[in-house]
């Protein structure tokens, strides 16, 4: 969704995308008696979905999760669309309050939350000094400019894992540069074996929605440094991390690497508790009684 609202060339295919799921959709309410559409972005999912639900009385929530809210804050003329797909659903769900501030003021909060199964934290021994970035290769992750910025910390050890676009740009930058390694992804349980080494999670990206690497490092008790934008401000205020300003040349994230050097040592078992607030234990029972509440609503079968 982010890569086709950031080229305007690719717009024409969620016309495509548009006319395929809405066929399939009336085929499958054909086919199937369903209790609940839930629509995951407004758009264009939730617009297909709020016509299939004005037409067959089967009641409708839409969760949005990022680009499809931000769209809302830089398009405006996509709002009467929204507020139409809003105004239809009987739960708007968003991931973050900020998120809230950008949709609609009737929103319910809840994250997509982290597995405390699998990210947790018991005392483990922690490297104060190695920050850890799980991310995309993207630009708007600012990916670039944290490797500017680490590599004039020498006592500081960055690993960032992941994959995308920009990844040769972000190995190139990283060689002959001691204290960075640019490394592949890694599936969920390795990530939280490197979280409960590392001393922080650090996301410099903008455009969050949420930004759920932030709690899981929290959980693993990881202290949390990133931009101040999006979900992630109310993410970091939880877990009594470092929020900083966005900035072009990176130095605003040496300062924030620099002001967490000085914080050292840092509570990790209060991190941890902190962002327990985030998890399926706290998270999954209040969706369940939404969705639980809303399939009590008996859906007409006429398509």
């Amino acid at each position: 969704m982010h890569k086709l609202y950031k080229n305007p060339l690719k717009w024409p295919k969620i016309l495509k995308y548009f006319r395929k799921s809405a066929s399939t959709a009336r085929q499958q309410f054909q086919e199937d008696n369903y209790d609940l559409i839930w629509a995951h972005w407004w758009l264009p999912p939730g617009v297909i979905a709020s016509r299939l639900a004005r037409k067959t009385k089967c009641p409708l929530m839409v969760t949005c999760h990022g680009t499809d809210a931000f769209m809302l804050r830089d398009i405006p003329l996509l709002r009467p669309v929204a507020n139409r797909v809003f105004s239809t659903a009987e739960v708007v769900n968003v991931v973050s309050k900020y998120m809230a501030s950008i949709t609609t003021t009737d929103s319910v909060v809840l994250n997509m939350p982290y597995n405390q199964e699998i990210f947790n934290y018991s005392g483990e021994e922690k490297d104060d000094r190695y920050l850890i970035c799980p991310s995309a290769f993207i630009k708007r992750k600012n990916i670039d400019l944290l490797i500017k910025a680490v590599s004039d910390i020498p006592e500081i050890h960055l690993k960032v894992y992941g994959s995308g676009i920009l990844k040769d740009h972000l190995e190139y930058m990283a060689t002959g540069v001691d204290n960075v390694e640019v490394l592949p992804p890694l599936d969920q349980q390795g990530l939280a074996e490197e979280y409960k080494k590392a001393g922080a999670v650090i996301l410099p990206s903008i455009g969050e929605g949420f930004g759920l690497t932030l709690p899981e490092g929290a959980a693993c008790g990881c202290f949390t440094l990133a931009t101040y934008d999006g979900g992630m401000v109310e993410i970091v205020e939880q877990t009594g991390g470092i929020n900083f300003p966005h900035d072009t040349s990176g130095e605003e994230i040496k300062k924030a690497i620099r002001k967490y050097l000085e914080m050292l040592p840092v509570d990790r078992e209060k991190i941890a508790e902190s962002a327990r607030v985030y998890s399926r234990e706290k998270i999954i029972p209040h969706y369940k009684e939404i969705l639980h509440n809303l399939t009590k609503k008996k859906p007409a079968r006429e398509v």
